[in-house]
């Protein structure tokens, strides 16, 4: 029994003292989870050509598990493609595309659930795709002069231009231009679908536009300059007042910004985005708050003027002056989308040029307090680029379909989308 009690007297003493002074120290959970990272964005993008095809390379990024390649035709997304790490390094051939122009660019994607997060956009590549086919598609290019003399349709093969034709005539009125959607028309692009051109007058003798006024502004005429402002003002201001929860209903923003191509969607103001009426948005004031004389009432909810708009492009917009921006970040979507480029001012993409433009106009003839405190120039940095961008980017099928059901809503409409040329009667 003694031998017994000295063997464990001795395992005890031994046992004490390799332990001593290991005891463990209680971590921190997270101490060892890695850092999270930004993956890098792809480089170096660049076309090569080979046996009749166009195949798009770019510098792979380390850890990126797909790439996203995304197509734009002017500023629209018109194609996105999801590509591995090997599909990649073989190169990705544009044998999908229509003939046209695009803007390309790619973000490269991490794996799920890894410590890294998706990289931001490349930088853009402009790259004409032609088309390979022996007998190339041919398109057809109609003129619609709008009452003037009849212009002859064009018939382009694919991948090529059309020739802007002689200008049609009307009496009375000036040509202006040729329009796609309402957008001036630039014939130096791509043809590759069938599409209507439509012709653009104003009033040649810069009279009034009495013979086509209708019953709402029946009392303008034979007016012009402020007589016309005085009276039009006197028009519209005859209007049901909402107030700022109103503009979230079921018969506010949501109806007049309705997509008409998607129902439940609603269209986003800077990028002409279409998203769910139910998703999350802001109701973006286009001459800002910080620059008004109101908050949530009168200017401040007035349909006409308040628009739909995604909160993060809503935030960058801010309340900066517009105007023409040299050298400015973009505006850009989650997904891709243009919404305009800022900087120390912002300025809208070409096609909605015209709708803050129309929108400011309103807003001069709408309330009192921009003939004195709360000039344009608080807005956008003079009124010669407000009626620059006026006559750049005509009136649109979606601005005159808004402005009927914003009359709905409100009762009240935009006269300078009903008649344009209000704007040159008044300031011109």
């Amino acid at each position: 029994m003694k031998k017994v009690k000295i063997l464990l007297f001795i395992v005890i003493f031994f046992s004490a003292f390799l332990f001593t002074g290991c005891e463990q120290i209680p971590t921190d959970p997270n101490e060892n989870e890695p850092p999270i990272y930004n993956l890098d964005a792809p480089t170096n993008l660049h076309i090569t050509e080979y046996s009749d095809k166009q195949i798009l390379f770019f510098n792979l990024v380390e850890n990126a598990a797909n790439y996203q390649i995304n197509f734009y035709v002017g500023q629209k997304l018109t194609q996105r493609l999801v590509v591995s790490q090997e599909d990649a390094i073989l190169g990705i051939v544009l044998n999908n595309l229509e003939a046209g122009e695009y803007t390309i660019t790619i973000k490269a994607l991490a794996a799920d659930n890894s410590s890294y997060l998706d990289s931001n956009l490349s930088e853009q590549l402009n790259v004409t795709i032609t088309s390979s086919s022996t007998n190339p598609q041919k398109y057809t290019v109609t003129f619609n002069s709008n009452g003037g003399t009849q212009v002859t349709s064009q018939i382009v093969s694919s991948g090529n231009k059309a020739k802007k034709p002689t200008n049609p005539q009307k009496s009375g009125y000036e040509f202006v231009c040729w329009l796609l959607n309402g957008v001036e028309f630039d014939f130096d692009t791509i043809i590759t679908k069938d599409i209507t051109l439509d012709a653009s007058w104003k009033k040649s003798d810069g009279g009034t536009i009495d013979d086509d006024l209708m019953p709402y502004y029946e009392s303008v005429k034979g007016l012009t300059g402020s007589a016309l402002k005085a009276k039009l003002r006197q028009i519209i201001s005859n209007a049901k007042t909402l107030s700022y929860s109103d503009l979230t209903k079921d018969t506010g923003l949501p109806f007049t910004d309705a997509d008409p191509e998607k129902p439940g969607n609603i269209i986003l103001f800077y990028g002409h985005v279409s998203v769910k009426a139910s998703s999350t948005w802001n109701r973006e004031h286009v001459w800002p708050k910080s620059r008004g004389w109101f908050k949530t009432s009168g200017a401040g909810s007035d349909i006409h003027h308040i628009r739909p708009e995604d909160k993060d492009v809503n935030s960058r917009r801010g309340n900066l002056v517009m105007g023409k921006v040299s050298n400015g970040k973009q505006n850009l979507y989650d997904d891709g989308t243009l919404g305009g480029y800022y900087g120390s001012l912002y300025e809208p993409v070409d096609s909605v040029k015209g709708d803050v433009a129309r929108i400011y106009m309103y807003m001069l003839i709408r309330y009192s307090q921009t003939d004195s405190s709360y000039p344009i120039t608080n807005v956008i940095s003079s009124m010669a680029l407000l009626l620059e961008w006026h006559l750049s980017d005509p009136v649109d099928e979606f601005e005159k379909l808004r402005n009927e059901r914003s009359y709905q809503v409100q009762g009240n409409r935009n006269p300078f989308i009903d008649y344009p040329e209000f704007a040159e009667m008044i300031w011109g």
